[in-house]
């Protein structure tokens, strides 16, 4: 993590939006496309990029910054798939 990522970093935890903002730009385009290869819907995979960066930020604070953010991202991002995974699967509905 850079130097002006870890300003950001410390400025996001602090609450700021602007900073949290500018810190995960680099990685909304990535978790959608993700998405969007695996539900097929942008609609769909807008929702659930939305609720990553939604946990992230209310998340933050347990970041360690000695940790790799793209992989604390991506760990979310998983999560928030197989959540959403499990619940569809808890309704019978497929995700494709």
């Amino acid at each position: 993590m850079g130097k002006c990522d870890s300003q950001l970093l410390k400025e996001a935890k602090r609450g700021n939006i602007e900073a949290f903002e500018s810190l995960i730009e680099g990685y909304e385009s990535k978790v959608y496309t993700l998405f969007v290869n695996k539900v097929g819907d942008s609609c769909h995979a807008s929702e659930l990029a939305q609720e990553v960066f939604i946990r992230a930020f209310q998340k933050i604070n347990t970041f360690k910054e000695n940790s790799d953010f793209s992989l604390w991202i991506y760990t979310i991002t998983t999560s928030v798939f197989i959540s959403r995974l499990n619940k569809r699967e808890g309704k019978n509905l497929s995700v494709e």
